[in-house]
C-alpha cells in the first residue's frame, strides 16, 4: 500500500511538472538602440541573477507568429556594429531554434553573438543556459520509485 501511495505522489508530481512548463515563457524583450536600459550589464548585476533596470521589459512571449506552432524560447543578440562602432543588445523571443545553444555571426558590417535559452528571464544578465529544473525533478522521481520499488 505504501508503494502504491508513494508512486501515485511521484506521478502527481512529475505531471504538475509538465502542465507548469507547459505555461508561456516570458522573456526580456528590448533593443538598446531605442532603450538604453536593455544594455545595462554590470559585475553588481551579473552577483543578483538580472538587473532590475531590465525587468520593466519582462514579457510572456505570443503564439508562433507565423501559425506553425512552435515553442518561444527567449534569445539574446549582442551586436557589435563596425562603422561607427558600436554596441547594441537585442533580447526578444525567438520561434527558430539554432542547434547551437550560442553561435558567432559575421554578417556584412556588425558581428553577432547569438544565444537562445528556455526558461523565464533567461537571456537577462547573467550567461545563458538551458533549463533544467524538468530533467532534475524527472531523475529525482526515478530514483525515489527505484528506492521504493
Amino acid at each position: 500500500m505504501l508503494e502504491f501511495n508513494v508512486k501515485c505522489m511521484c506521478l502527481l508530481v512529475v505531471a504538475l511538472m509538465v502542465i507548469a512548463t507547459a505555461d508561456a515563457i516570458k522573456c526580456y524583450r528590448c533593443n538598446s538602440y531605442d532603450k538604453a536600459d536593455c544594455l545595462h550589464e554590470s559585475d553588481e548585476d551579473r552577483e543578483t541573477k538580472n538587473s532590475t533596470k531590465l525587468w520593466p521589459f519582462l514579457r510572456e512571449c505570443e503564439p508562433d507568429p507565423t501559425g506553425q506552432n512552435r515553442e518561444p524560447f527567449c534569445r539574446k543578440i549582442s551586436v557589435t556594429i563596425m562603422k561607427p562602432k558600436h554596441h547594441r543588445v537585442i533580447r526578444d523571443c525567438g520561434y527558430e531554434r539554432s542547434h547551437l545553444d550560442c553561435y558567432l555571426a559575421d554578417n556584412d558590417g556588425h558581428l553577432e553573438t547569438v544565444c537562445q535559452c528556455w526558461t523565464d528571464q533567461c537571456n537577462g544578465v547573467h550567461r545563458l543556459t538551458s533549463g533544467t529544473g524538468l530533467g532534475l525533478g524527472l531523475a529525482v522521481m526515478v530514483a525515489i520509485l527505484r528506492f521504493v520499488a
